[in-house]
């Protein structure tokens, strides 16, 4: 007998979320806060688990556990029925299917990990928030980019550090964070882009189907734009993050901690209304591949949309409001602690860096 939906989630987070094929989907978990604050040693426990569309209920899911060591990993899809993890202090692994997985060589001595992760037509690219890119070549073999690592940031803004990644090619590549820290890269190598005169604080990027790239920003900021010429979208009121930006079939997704929603073409979110077919649901993690869309949340909501039809994976239609509510408070405060953590720890890599 297979694995329950309650015992892969019980007790943990969805922090991750990706399409392997169009059979199977991967998923990052993290313990929560009421449950790890009792391991010995502190730290938190984490999952990899898949999750196969063409088999029987009950049989259907996947899982490795391990224990604590692991800080904020970030996944993508790479081969066909396979997934990268990579994490905040360079740790890689690959998930293949069934006994194939294995940890690969750390990024680097210095244990600079990667706050992006993206497959760019069949090849994973990261980004650091040291301005450092990544290029996978093959098992253990990472082409690192350290050429922007020393630039300032340009003079519109003196903070820096890259969240995400993404492009249209392998020579067309755009790089985002810190506020309007945007650069691009083509064959004559890395160029800074302008995309405001206004504070901009990049959290996520897609290069979409109609050319042009989309960025999302903290307070609920949109950029669109390509090349020298960019529009933004500026709340009137400040609102959540967007945490994921995905372009799927014509529509760009944007996601936050309370709602996915599609932009309009004035760049306004609106809420996204999932063709009818299931409840409103937050949208931190969205992910678009082989001609599908997966969208997944911290509350352990996670829905699959072959097209057509959406497929509550779970907890799409059971969980009340104010069971949403408690949920993420709880996470809330372990996040704020683990980024706290973080903060500290890239403070001490890039002193021991001098």
């Amino acid at each position: 007998m297979g694995l329950s939906n309650k015992e892969v989630f019980w007790g943990y987070s969805v922090i991750g979320a990706c399409i392997m094929s169009d059979e199977y989907l991967g998923f990052l978990l993290e313990e929560n806060y009421e449950q790890a604050k009792y391991n010995k040693g502190g730290g938190v426990k984490v999952r990899f688990c898949t999750y196969d569309l063409m088999k029987n209920k009950g049989k259907r899911w996947g899982m490795k556990e391990f224990e604590t060591g692991w800080a904020s990993p970030i996944m993508a899809h790479s081969k066909q029925d396979e997934f990268i993890v990579v994490d905040r202090i360079a740790k890689v692994f690959y998930n293949g299917l069934g006994k194939n997985k294995q940890y690969e060589k750390p990024l680097n001595s210095y244990k600079a990990g990667l706050f992006g992760l993206k497959n760019i037509h069949g090849t994973i690219y990261g980004a650091t928030s040291a301005r450092i890119t990544y290029k996978r070549i093959g098992p253990d073999n990472w082409i690192k980019d350290e050429r922007l690592k020393n630039i300032p940031g340009g003079d519109q803004t003196s903070q820096k550090g890259f969240r995400d990644i993404d492009g249209f090619s392998e020579n067309d590549i755009y790089a985002v964070g810190g506020d309007r820290d945007v650069w691009h890269l083509d064959e004559q190598g890395w160029s800074p882009v302008d995309i405001s005169r206004q504070p901009f604080y990049c959290t996520c990027v897609v290069c979409a189907e109609d050319g042009y790239v989309y960025i999302g920003g903290r307070f609920g900021a949109i950029a669109r734009g390509r090349g020298d010429e960019w529009e933004t979208y500026y709340p009137e009121e400040l609102t959540h993050d967007i945490e994921s930006i995905a372009s799927y079939r014509g529509r760009i997704f944007v996601g936050t901690q309370k709602q996915t929603c599609v932009l309009g073409e004035n760049l306004i979110p609106e809420s996204y209304d999932f063709e009818g077919q299931l409840p409103l649901m937050a949208g931190h993690y969205i992910y678009t591949a082989y001609d599908r869309l997966l969208i997944a949340n911290n509350f352990n909501q996670v829905a699959f949309f072959d097209g057509e039809k959406w497929l509550n994976i779970n907890g799409c239609e059971d969980m009340t409001a104010d069971e949403a509510s408690l949920f993420m408070n709880q996470n809330l405060e372990w996040l704020e602690k683990a980024t706290d953590d973080l903060e500290e720890l890239t403070e001490i890599i890039q002193k021991g860096k001098k």
